[in-house]
């Protein structure tokens, strides 16, 4: 059990006054559990650059630890124990850090504690729990920031001897004010590559569908609904670096490059798209199921008034093979209201509870995959088939809508996606055929969104979206 009197809580504040003005406060509180503590408020001054948070932070440990009765500091400021623990691990590390001169000073009095036998412990307390000292620390160290009578500490700027120049305007040099900004609008693009093989067949397949690709095609790197697993994936697919028995074949590691699943070659796309196997496409149809949800929402919540006549999506999936411990609820089950589904709340549009899944056969004429009710409905993702025992609540040969609108949705390698786009017309040029047989007066809009595996969205795909 420490004794209360040896302990120091610390924090730091930046805040703008009413002028305006950003001001930088920070506080050291002992005698946190007496009814009157001791608080010393502290400034930081002279150090005018970034980082000011962690710069007042460090200021009141580097105060606490001048304080000879005290061995404990207690702060809620994790980057700030990392980084006097790196400075004591491995001090050259640090030698360009903004800080580098208040860690030196941090480190030579806890040095100097421990040549004279003193311990000195860091310890990290929750912020804003309700802890005494903590709490009381907080609100001092705003204070300090505008007080009169703060303890002022010179904190010295680490400035680097060398600067990155930008060429301004005027044709005069000034240094770099974001270094990251700076690379990305004034280095040549011949540089901007690095090291990077850019003779490779994946570098150079994707430069030729750069202009035809929308910016949403890299949204998912900077996204946060996409899982950085799925984002890593994403990266290695677009380099040709998800591993396959091809590749294993290529490095001497096996002899052969069939699929291990179903039999077939093996490629980076053929795991993403064209495996067989069950477990396989059953994750495809989720896949597709879950992008083709997204866009009907939209086209539900945000477009002009529609009534959905056939939607072979916004329902759960059954029948469907899928990975071990992955439960699927049977076709036909209420949809789930998980909070954690993003796209949960699209299988709960009333839109849908009545939709059929296909057009009615007295409008197509009958799907010939009727008379195969042994195989499981939707393991195909091509398989649409229309099922006499789902009612028809929507669509009656009495309906004479003025518009139809027909979208069709494929995924597809991001290089080649042009290959799904005669499958997919096809398929809407044969449902265009019967729908304007059957309302010819109505006014027929098609729509083809074809989607990368890896991401990509053509612009084509984007403006029909």
């Amino acid at each position: 059990m420490r004794d209360p009197t040896t302990i120091a809580y610390t924090d730091g504040s930046v805040h703008q006054d009413e002028h305006g003005i950003t001001r930088t406060g920070a506080a050291v509180i002992t005698l946190s559990h007496d009814p009157t503590p001791n608080c010393t408020m502290v400034r930081p001054v002279g150090h005018g650059g970034t980082s000011l948070v962690n710069s007042a932070e460090l200021t009141a440990i580097l105060r606490a630890l001048t304080e000879q009765h005290i061995s404990t500091i207690a702060t809620d400021s994790m980057v700030s124990l990392y980084q006097i623990r790196k400075h004591a691990l491995q001090p050259d590390s640090l030698g360009y850090h903004p800080h580098k001169h208040t860690l030196d000073a941090i480190g030579a009095l806890i040095s100097n504690r421990a040549t004279q036998g003193q311990a000195t412990h860091l310890v990290k307390v929750a912020a804003h729990s309700g802890l005494t000292g903590n709490e009381i620390a907080d609100t001092t160290a705003k204070q300090a920031a505008s007080h009169p009578d703060s303890l002022e500490i010179e904190v010295p700027p680490n400035r680097p001897e060398f600067h990155i120049l930008v060429r301004q305007s005027d044709d005069t040099w000034a240094p770099a004010s974001g270094l990251k900004q700076c690379l990305k609008t004034d280095l040549p693009d011949t540089h901007r590559h690095g090291r990077a093989n850019t003779d490779g067949v994946y570098f150079r397949s994707y430069r030729v569908i750069a202009p035809t690709s929308h910016p949403a095609s890299q949204a998912f790197f900077t996204s946060t609904k996409v899982q950085p697993a799925a984002t890593r994936m994403a990266i290695k697919y677009r380099g040709g670096h998800i591993f396959n028995n091809k590749l294993a074949k290529r490095y001497g590691m096996r002899t052969d490059d069939r699929c291990p699943l179903c039999g077939m070659p093996d490629s980076q796309s053929h795991i993403l798209g064209g495996c067989r196997h069950p477990t396989q496409k059953g994750q495809y149809i989720h896949r597709h199921n879950d992008a083709a949800k997204l866009i009907l929402h939209c086209m539900l919540a945000h477009g002009p008034a529609r009534r959905v006549a056939q939607a072979d999506v916004g329902r759960q999936l059954g029948g469907l093979h899928l990975l071990d411990g992955e439960d699927g609820p049977p076709h036909g089950d209420p949809p789930s209201d998980d909070e954690h589904d993003p796209i949960a709340d699209v299988t709960d549009n009333p839109a849908l509870l009545h939709v059929p899944r296909t057009l009615p056969t007295w409008l197509i004429g009958r799907h010939p995959s009727q008379e195969s009710e042994d195989v499981p409905e939707g393991s195909d993702p091509g398989d649409i088939r229309y099922k006499p025992s789902r009612p028809d609540l929507t669509l009656t040969d009495t309906t004479n809508p003025d518009t139809v609108d027909l979208f069709e949705l494929k995924y597809g390698p991001d290089t080649r996606l042009e290959s799904k786009l005669t499958l997919a017309q096809s398929i809407l040029d044969s449902t265009r055929t019967h729908v304007a047989t059957a309302w010819p007066r109505a006014r027929i809009n098609t729509h083809i969104a074809l989607i990368g595996v890896g991401g990509g969205i053509p612009l084509t795909s984007h403006a029909a979206l």
